[in-house]
């Protein structure tokens, strides 16, 4: 983890550990107070890899106006702490991140109304603000809300989806989603049989691509990606390892 994180690297980083457990009612709203809790290791595919491993938990409550997601992730060098509310059909309401390394912390925010968004950096209790604009023929995924809106993909078709994503920092990318087919995959958590989601970042030249595996069977849970985390960054791979 670092203390300044690049856009994409940021994005996947939360995004690969948000993929929701949706419970629900006969008649589709979620059932309030029902707890998801999901369990990941990520690490580089470097020969250090076993020292800068990252212990994940995500963790879901659900309620009639929606679900509040609550991630941590710990390495030997730094904590980060992010909530993010989010409707039922994932759209994104605010969100907050805490970044602890060492001695210092960092506190950022975000949220969005209409088309407009904003963005609140807090470090030694200074506050910067800044906004931005959310293009009206794009999906809107801010950090880890991205798998939440996945859930809601449809599968098992040529559907490609273009999605306008953005940071706790407040820079934005532009994505491309589809799925390249199903394959079953093990972990430590067992074994599934997965879409597999592959995820076009545009950016020039590089155009960076990650993988996703989320569950053929509802309610589409992340079982493992492997995906750069910036330009320069080995890939990474993160797994399950247990749920609740």
């Amino acid at each position: 983890m670092r203390d300044v994180i690049p856009i994409w690297a940021g994005i996947f980083l939360l995004a690969m550990v948000s993929t929701i457990a949706f419970a629900s009612q006969d008649n589709g709203q979620p059932i309030e107070g029902h707890i998801e809790k999901y369990y990941y290791e990520a690490m580089p595919l470097t020969r250090d890899a076993g020292k800068r491993k990252e212990v994940i938990t995500a963790e879901y409550l659900f309620n009639n106006q929606g679900v509040k997601y609550k991630s941590r992730i710990v390495s030997s060098t730094s904590i980060e702490m992010v909530t993010i509310n989010m409707g039922n059909n994932g759209e994104f309401f605010d969100g907050m991140r805490i970044f602890v390394t060492g001695k210092n912390s960092a506190e950022q925010r975000i949220s969005v109304e209409g088309s407009a968004g904003k963005v609140e950096q807090i470090i030694e209790g200074r506050i910067e603000a800044s906004g931005f604009s959310i293009p009206g023929d794009k999906k809107l995924a801010v950090d880890g809300s991205l798998l939440m809106l996945l859930r809601f993909f449809p599968f098992n078709t040529k559907t490609e989806w273009t999605v306008f994503i953005v940071d706790f920092s407040g820079e934005s990318i532009t994505l491309t989603i589809r799925q390249a087919g199903t394959e079953r995959i093990t972990v430590k958590a067992g074994e599934f049989e997965c879409f597999r989601m592959e995820v076009i970042v545009h950016i020039p030249i590089l155009r960076p691509r990650l993988t996703y595996w989320i569950t053929a069977d509802e309610p589409h849970f992340l079982v493992k990606n492997i995906g750069k985390r910036g330009p320069f960054t080995p890939n990474y791979v993160t797994m399950l390892t247990g749920r609740e």
